[in-house]
């Protein structure tokens, strides 16, 4: 009787073991044709995209591209791209087919971007300038940098708008990181420049010492894909609308600035 019992169980193991090993490899397979969504990047934008980052945090456009894909069904496949000259990306990217879609294309009025070649989806969130301050400064808007040290980026709109205020003081640097430091080291009093990087520097590097306030220097942006794809922009609008909560926390996990924007002058160059 024992020995009978002992029999139909290894039966039943047998049979277990090989329903598994069927439901493994069709799971394989499966995973293997499952469709890729290939999106071009920058390769250094931090916070946004960064080759080089810590896979854990490959940027908020990365992140974002992530949920999208898993929305539309696809897996992600990442295709980096330097950006050293304008328009240059979108040659040596979309245009050259290593992707089906690049992030952070300006959202212009009408739907293309380069008329019959690149077409653009919805916008997704907003990039720009932000006022960085010390959390209890009484600096909260345009006005109240009369008289300030502030540290700007060189011919940003920002560093043009401050040049006909009363008083102030700049100090002039290429890049956000160097006048954040600035700021860091108390040589200014604020620092008006890229929203992005100062959002990401202020959580991951500063311990959230300073406010980062949004400016009304910002500018929509979006995804561009080939003319001849209009499907997938309809796609990704789709998605877009359904993952905006989602989209938001990304971005507050980057300490991308938010709040009510300051009213900033209207320059010629820059105006929306």
């Amino acid at each position: 009787m024992k020995s009978k019992i002992k029999k139909n169980t290894l039966k039943f193991n047998i049979v277990a073991m090989l329903f598994l090993a069927i439901v493994l490899i069709f799971s394989c397979r499966n995973a293997a044709t499952k469709p890729t969504l290939k999106v071009c990047f920058l390769d250094y934008n931090e916070p946004l995209s960064n080759e080089l980052s810590d896979k854990t945090r490959p940027g908020i456009y990365v992140e974002i591209a992530k949920l999208l894909a898993k929305e539309l069904g696809r897996s992600l496949e990442a295709f980096y791209i330097k950006g050293a000259f304008y328009n240059r990306p979108i040659r040596n990217g979309l245009l050259s087919e290593k992707c089906d879609c690049q992030f952070g294309l300006p959202r212009t009025e009408g739907k293309w971007y380069i008329p019959r070649k690149v077409l653009l989806s919805d916008s997704f969130m907003e990039v720009g300038y932000s006022l960085v301050v010390p959390k209890h400064s009484s600096i909260h808007d345009f006005s109240s940098l009369k008289n300030k040290k502030i540290a700007v980026q060189s011919g940003s709109p920002p560093h043009e708008s401050l040049m006909g205020v009363e008083g102030v003081e700049l100090h002039f640097f290429k890049l956000a990181e160097n006048a954040l430091e600035a700021l860091h080291s108390k040589k200014v009093d604020a620092a008006f420049v890229w929203g992005a990087v100062a959002g990401f520097k202020n959580k991951e590097q500063y311990s959230e010492q300073y406010k980062v306030i949004p400016s009304e220097y910002q500018w929509a942006v979006s995804i561009g894909v080939r003319g001849d794809d209009s499907s997938l922009v309809e796609e990704l609008n789709i998605a877009l609308g359904t993952l905006s909560d989602e989209i938001e926390l990304i971005k507050n996990d980057f300490g991308y600035p938010k709040g009510e924007k300051i009213i900033m002058p209207k320059l010629m160059y820059y105006d929306k």
